[in-house]
């Protein structure tokens, strides 16, 4: 985000890991960890997060399974 006077010259740098799995051709599971910090005046919100941390920085982890049909 390249901020302006409405986002109030805020920015933000993400970093995702993700690991998959594949226990056949139809099925996997995966695990996500996202990090998020923000600058400026706003707060970090990762998108499959419940809403903005209270602070700049902000985690989040995803599990789950993939299947095929």
């Amino acid at each position: 985000m390249r901020g302006n006077d409405t986002l109030d010259r805020q920015s933000a740098m993400q970093g995702t890991l993700t690991l998959l799995y594949s226990f056949s051709k139809r099925t996997s599971v995966y695990a996500d960890l996202v990090y998020q910090k923000a600058s400026g005046a706003g707060k970090a919100w990762i998108s499959l997060a419940p809403g903005p941390s209270s602070g700049a920085t902000q985690v989040a982890a995803n599990i789950g399974v993939l299947h095929a049909f």
